[in-house]
């Protein structure tokens, strides 16, 4: 201080080598298929206590990524198995990560314009065949289908809505036939 007063002490740092059996592995992740990036920096990272361990501090960590498995609705799963040696004692650790690439968004559907049909004029009778909408979706294909409640007597006449709807699987043209009879 500014008499000349001095103290000290003494602090013992302690430098420990990481012992490989003290890793955790990262837990399964669900990556959305539209853009799938399986890199570590999305999946995680082996850590211990909490702090990122690459290929340092005498640990090595090798990654073998497993054969893709299909899944339902255009995506895949498969398993990240993680290597991490300590090199100067040859000791191992062993953790496998389950990664699964889904699709999480539902399929974009836009409908076609309204139309108007007429019927015959001697039977009251009218057949269309509708116009496909457009349907897209991330990572699969998809079903589309129509939901019609259209009246079975009565006056037929009127305006109708027609629900149509895209479900990630499969292809198929979307058609329908109306017909209105008195």
């Amino acid at each position: 201080d500014i008499n000349g007063n001095t103290n000290s002490c003494e602090q013992n740092i302690f430098i420990k080598k990481l012992n490989v059996t003290q890793v955790k592995f990262p837990l399964a992740v669900e990556i959305d298929c539209s853009n799938p990036n399986i890199g570590p920096t999305n999946t995680g990272f082996p850590t211990i206590n909490g702090i990122p361990i690459g290929n340092d501090c005498n640990l090595t960590v090798t990654i073998v990524d497993g054969n893709p498995i299909p899944t339902c609705g255009g995506g895949y799963t498969f398993v990240r198995q993680r290597f991490v040696i300590e090199w100067c004692t040859s000791e191992a650790n062993v953790g496998n990560q389950v990664i699964e690439i889904t699709d999480t968004n539902p399929p974009s559907i836009t409908c076609p314009n309204d139309i108007s049909i007429s019927t015959t004029s001697n039977d009251c009778m009218g057949s269309v065949i509708l116009p496909t909408p457009i349907v897209s979706d991330d990572c699969s294909n998809f079903i589309t289908s129509i939901d019609f409640n259209f009246p079975k007597s009565g006056n037929t006449y009127g305006v109708y809505s027609l629900l149509l709807s895209a479900q990630p699987r499969l292809t198929e043209t979307l058609r329908a036939v109306l017909i209105a009879k008195e």
